[in-house]
């Protein structure tokens, strides 16, 4: 049903009743009731969720005029869209003194009417979801309830991101999801789902490597016929997560005419099926992600700006790992705790050394990475100890592959090097201290740890600490 709350119409005209709920259903909005006896009114507004009232002002028994300043003292939340015959403007003036939302005259044409309430929908949802946003990011408390069980962190930025995902969890919004590749865009998405309540399934799809028309009918589906081969009807991702939430992962992968059907689903609830020229409605809420620059690719034309403003009415930015190191130990005993459970091994203890190594490390495959590292690991784990040597390959093979050539003496300086150098070079003898200083800082103070880094013994580390006289404390 949409919306979520009821929406209350109130004419002793069952005419006007009939049409108003007909033009509404016909545009998806179907979670409507009507009322002819306005003697009814305030019992019935407390028996359930209502969010909108469309009240007509002359009625029998008790007028719009009387109810309307007891509704909206009630029920403040509730908003109203005032409904008569009178077209003068003190009459409108008075109405929106009294708490009305905005005035209509009747006979309300279908398409002023739906524009109305769909404008109402919204700023009653935005207005519901500014107060419980200003709350919650307010309040200091982890908002780790059942919905954030998968989320592993202590990090502050992660922590207010929960909190940012608890505020807006409960209305239908789109929500913009960016951050680098693994570091947990999904599980986010997952996580709003389960906060908002919402009675439909999560549905997650890959845009990547779909061509639009796969792509369409992949969301929208097909009507029978549609094309060679499509011998029944199909129902789309959109409607198998009905009154749910549809994650769209790689949203910047997707082409033009899929961006253009998504925008205008967007915009009113409504598509096509593919072979099909009869509407359908959905009230899914669209969580899309991407690890991509969308702002560059509007620049570029690869991605359409109107879209991108739809799908980032709220944007969440999830940091990388190397940006909250503090969370590497927490991972590190939750992953290992899993890959002991699935390999049916006892979890091991690990050494300070490996817990430096691993806060050193900038992972450029974020919480994926890490937990890679740590199920290879354990594949191979015999008891004991965990042993760092694994750990000690992929990090520092990984940086040695990733060590460019010198540049060519051709070249300009400072192109290709991925170093500024002042225009006074220092002495060679102070870089070497500097870059033995920084290995330090990032090894925590552990001399093994930073010569791996470094690629010399323990023993020539040492000896050039001595022969600098480098200060470990200070490092």
């Amino acid at each position: 049903m949409f919306p979520e709350y009821k929406i209350l119409v109130v004419d002793d005209d069952e005419t006007v009743l009939t049409n108003s709920v007909f033009a509404l259903a016909t545009d998806g909005i179907n979670n409507v009731e009507a009322l002819s006896d306005s003697r009814l009114v305030m019992d019935k507004l407390a028996g359930y969720n209502c969010g909108i009232v469309l009240l007509d002002l002359l009625m029998p028994h008790i007028k719009g005029f009387d109810l309307l300043p007891q509704i909206h003292e009630a029920y403040p939340d509730t908003q109203v869209i005032v409904l008569t015959a009178l077209n003068e403007v003190d009459t409108a003036v008075a109405c929106m003194k009294s708490g009305a939302y905005d005035y209509l005259t009747k006979p309300a044409t279908p398409e002023r009417l739906i524009a109305t309430v769909r404008q109402v929908i919204k700023y009653r949802d935005m207005s519901v979801e500014n107060r419980r946003l200003r709350s919650l990011l307010l309040d200091k408390k982890s908002a780790h309830d059942s919905a954030f069980q998968k989320i592993i962190t202590c990090n502050e930025e992660m922590e207010r991101i929960c909190r940012y995902i608890t505020a807006i969890a409960q209305t239908s919004f789109p929500v913009l999801i960016t951050g680098e590749t693994g570091v947990g865009k999904e599980l986010m998405a997952e996580a709003l789902h389960t906060a908002s309540d919402r009675g439909g399934r999560f549905v997650p799809v890959n845009i990547a490597g779909l061509p639009d028309q796969l792509l369409d009918d992949t969301l929208f589906g097909h009507a029978r016929g549609a094309f060679t081969g499509a011998e029944s009807d199909r129902q789309g991702l959109v409607g198998s997560a009905e009154s749910g939430t549809l994650f769209l992962d790689e949203i910047g992968d997707m082409g033009p005419e899929s961006q253009i059907k998504l925008l205008r689903f967007l915009q009113d609830g409504k598509f096509f099926p593919l072979g099909s020229d009869k509407p359908q409605f959905s009230d899914v809420r669209i969580v899309a992600a991407t690890n991509k620059n969308l702002q560059r690719m509007q620049r570029d034309g690869s991605f359409r700006s109107d879209l991108f403003y739809r799908l980032q009415t709220h944007m969440i930015e999830i940091p990388p790992l190397r940006s909250r190191r503090d969370d590497v130990p927490l991972l590190v005993e939750h992953f290992l705790m899993v890959a002991a459970e699935k390999l049916d091994k006892k979890v091991p203890k690990v050494r300070k050394e490996l817990f430096d190594l691993l806060g050193s490390y900038d992972y450029p495959g974020n919480v994926r990475e890490l937990q890679g590292m740590i199920f290879d690991a354990m594949s191979v784990h015999e008891g004991g100890n965990l042993r760092h040597d694994a750990f000690y390959n992929k990090i520092f093979g990984r940086q040695q592959h990733q060590v460019e050539p010198l540049p060519d003496a051709s070249e300009e300086p400072g192109e290709n090097d991925g170093l500024a150098f002042p225009d006074e070079l220092p002495a060679l003898k102070d870089i070497e201290k500097l870059y033995i200083s920084e290995a330090m800082r990032r090894a925590g103070g552990n001399q093994t740890l930073a010569a791996k880094m470094l690629k010399v013994s323990r023993k020539t580390l040492n000896n050039r600490i001595l022969k600098y006289r480098v200060d470990d404390a200070a490092l």
